[in-house]
C-alpha cells in the first residue's frame, strides 16, 4: 500500500467513503492523492491539510483526463442527489466527470478502477469488463467483510 499514487473522484465533500478511505490511506507511507471533483464538491480543507500534515502529497484538481496516467488505483463515486438543496444545483455537478472507454484511454495498464458502488451515471456500463474494472469483485468482498464482522459480533465465528 506504501507509495501509491491514488485518484479520488466524484463527491469528495459529502462521500463517507472517500473520507474514509483517504483517512485509512494516510497511515501508509509516501502516498499521493489527487482529489478530482468540480470546485462545489472538493474535500474539506481540513482534509487536506491531515493529509499533508501526515506527509502526504495531495493535488486537487477538476481534470481526470490530466492526472489518469498518473493513477495506480482511481476511486470513482457517484454525486448523490440528496445532497443538494435543488435539482438544478444536482444537475450542475453531476456530470462534471464521467469515466468511459475514451476517458481510460492511456491509463497505466495496472490501473484499478474501484467505486462503493450504486453507480449512477458516473462509471459506463461498458467499462463492466474492462481489466482495470474491479468495482464488482470490490462489492463482493465488502459483503465478505461485512459477513465476518457480523459473525464475530453475534459471537457465531
Amino acid at each position: 500500500m506504501d507509495n501509491l499514487t491514488i485518484g479520488f473522484v466524484g463527491d469528495l465533500k459529502f462521500g463517507r467513503t472517500v473520507n474514509s478511505l483517504m483517512k485509512l490511506l494516510s497511515h501508509f507511507s509516501g502516498i499521493t492523492f489527487y482529489c478530482i471533483s468540480h470546485p462545489r464538491l472538493s474535500a474539506a480543507t481540513e482534509l487536506i491539510a491531515f493529509l499533508r500534515n501526515k506527509g502526504h502529497k495531495v493535488i486537487e484538481t477538476e481534470a481526470l483526463k490530466d492526472v489518469l496516467p498518473e493513477l495506480d488505483v482511481l476511486y470513482m463515486t457517484r454525486v448523490q442527489k440528496e445532497r443538494f438543496e435543488t435539482e438544478k444545483e444536482y444537475l450542475e455537478v453531476r456530470d462534471h466527470i464521467l469515466l468511459n472507454s475514451e476517458t481510460l484511454r492511456g491509463n497505466k495498464p495496472s490501473l484499478s478502477v474501484l467505486h462503493p458502488l450504486p453507480r449512477v451515471n458516473e462509471i459506463s456500463p461498458e467499462l463492466d469488463s474492462h481489466p482495470s474494472a474491479h468495482f464488482f469483485e470490490q462489492a463482493k468482498f465488502g459483503l465478505f467483510v461485512r459477513m465476518a464482522l457480523i459473525s464475530e459480533l453475534l459471537g457465531c465465528g
